[in-house]
């Protein structure tokens, strides 16, 4: 059976769902920029010649709706990997701990961490983030394989149900490594994108960007707001995405003397990335050991 995905998550995923009954093809290439991306006439006869598809959804990959639109006749099985996924949208209240346990007035109440109201109404696409919520895209790979594949449906649904049983271990190692911070300010110098983590475990991620795109102008009052928190807090990290050059996150830590560190979205990775097979699962650890370097969150790490 093969597959097309778009983004590494589901490219990622759908290798493990579908095991040896599968091969899997990623449209975005390595170390391209997923926002930015439009599809080749190429991208679109693979897309047609695929037994399967899968996609971010609108707010993540809206040129692969205009590609799904193009595929007429017998074409692939088609899954919007945001289905059944309750997305967050900008201007919306932040959510903070574990989707909707309100927390006490902290030093950063003051910043909306959704970066204003520029992009209101849109939805965050980067739902993958929340272990949780990619519980449900297993699923959506599953059924999808399965449409495509109805003979092998009793594997897919194994591997599936290993897979959810490693995110969920997962969710509970962060969540068990988080319980040990005493901060929960995180500064993050690339565009507005953790807000399902953040929500998740109790977190705030204050961004410079208003909006869920790279391409979004950082608000030059949000930096001196950031500055000016990082100052009275203390604050000695400010983190950037992977594979973007991070100059927003360099003027915050040129002016405040904090050390940068990188977070990986999981969107997409390099070349060299998927050579070493690295994984959501391998990349979300990666991200967690760099949270615990962080002393603005855990007393015992080293500056």
């Amino acid at each position: 059976t093969s597959v097309v995905a778009t983004l590494f998550v589901l490219y990622d995923f759908a290798r493990q769902v579908g095991g040896e009954d599968v091969t899997v093809s990623l449209l975005i290439p390595p170390g391209a920029e997923p926002h930015s991306f439009e599809p080749s006439p190429r991208d679109v006869v693979a897309v047609r010649k695929a037994d399967v598809f899968f996609y971010g959804g609108k707010a993540m990959d809206p040129w692969a709706e205009r590609l799904v639109a193009q595929t007429s006749g017998k074409g692939p099985v088609i899954a919007d990997a945001s289905r059944g996924i309750e997305l967050l949208y900008a201007g919306e209240a932040h959510v903070h701990g574990d989707e909707g346990n309100h927390h006490e007035a902290s030093p950063g109440d003051g910043i909306d961490p959704s970066g204003g109201d520029q992009d209101r109404g849109h939805a965050d696409p980067h739902f993958w983030l929340d272990p949780v919520r990619a519980l449900t895209m297993v699923d959506t790979i599953r059924d999808a394989l399965t449409a495509a594949d109805p003979a092998h449906g009793a594997s897919y649904a194994e591997r599936a149900r290993v897979l959810k049983n490693e995110l969920k271990a997962l969710d509970e190692e962060i969540r068990h490594t988080l319980a040990r911070r005493i901060g929960n300010i995180i500064i993050f110098g690339g565009h507005n994108m953790w807000r399902y983590f953040a929500a998740r475990y109790g977190l705030e991620f204050l961004s410079p960007y208003p909006g869920f795109s790279p391409e979004a102008e950082p608000q030059g009052r949000r930096l001196v707001e950031l500055t000016e928190l990082m100052r009275t807090r203390g604050l000695s990290v400010i983190y950037h995405e992977e594979r973007i050059d991070p100059k927003t996150a360099r003027v915050l830590a040129e002016a405040t003397g904090a050390r940068l560190e990188v977070l990986h979205g999981a969107h997409n990775v390099s070349p060299e990335e998927i050579e070493a097979g690295v994984s959501y699962i391998s990349l979300m650890k990666e991200n967690l050991a760099t949270l615990q370097t962080d002393p603005g969150l855990f007393p015992d790490s080293a500056e």
